[in-house]
């Protein structure tokens, strides 16, 4: 997906405690985990497996998106509690480890 585009969705939500990631067929939205606010829809290929939906710090998960090089960046995710692969699509050999937050808690 653009990297710079969802950069600049999660640096919107950049004062909030934890964001969410949520699938479809072709696109991923960007959202406050409480749904409280208004979300960012982008377009990205997304696979089958992937979960519904995995949370992360947007004090976190920016900045990697942000140190990344090229257009497009690849999230590799395995489970909303394993370590995601965050890799830059032109450059196979950057890659950044961010461990997803959970959604479940109340703050």
């Amino acid at each position: 997906m653009d990297r710079l585009a969802l950069r600049d969705a999660v640096s919107s939500h950049g004062d909030a405690v934890r964001i969410a990631l949520s699938f479809a067929e072709d696109e991923m939205t960007i959202s406050l985990a409480d749904h409280s606010n208004a979300a960012t829809t982008l377009p990205a290929v997304c696979h089958e497996d992937l979960p519904h939906r995995i949370g992360f710090d947007p004090a976190v998960l920016a900045p990697a998106l942000e140190a990344s090089v090229g257009p497009d960046i690849l999230l590799e995710i395995s489970a909303v509690d394993r370590p995601v692969v965050v890799r830059s699509a032109d450059q196979g050999s950057f890659t950044t480890l961010i461990m997803p937050a959970a959604l479940n808690t109340s703050s």
